[in-house]
């Protein structure tokens, strides 16, 4: 997150709001981390998620300005459709994994 921060391509898409949000909360993040090293999984994930909900829509609104997500699919589609893991069900017709179909072998 800090690097993006710092990134060629996209720092001076970045108000200064948007840098004091940003690096306010991962030092706070950082500090409790560092204060905490025995927490238990389900307050690491709460700080995460308390991180990525400053951090996300501000990403949003920046790759938005510069036409796109680099990478392709937001975190959390990378996968597919949401609601649909594993992708479409009984898979592609003719893509393979059937004798006969797909790819001969």
């Amino acid at each position: 997150m800090r690097n993006s921060l710092n990134d060629e391509k996209f720092k001076d898409k970045f108000t200064e709001d948007d840098k004091t949000k940003v690096g306010g909360i991962i030092e706070t993040t950082q500090s409790w981390i560092e204060a905490n090293p025995n927490a238990e999984t389900e307050e690491y994930k709460a700080k995460l998620k308390a991180l990525e909900e400053v951090f996300h829509p501000i990403m949003q609104r920046v790759y938005g300005s510069t036409g796109g997500m680099p990478g392709g699919m937001p975190e959390g589609m990378s996968g597919g459709m949401p609601g649909f893991p594993g992708g479409f069900p009984g898979g592609f017709p003719g893509a393979g994994g059937f004798p006969g179909q797909g790819f001969p072998g």
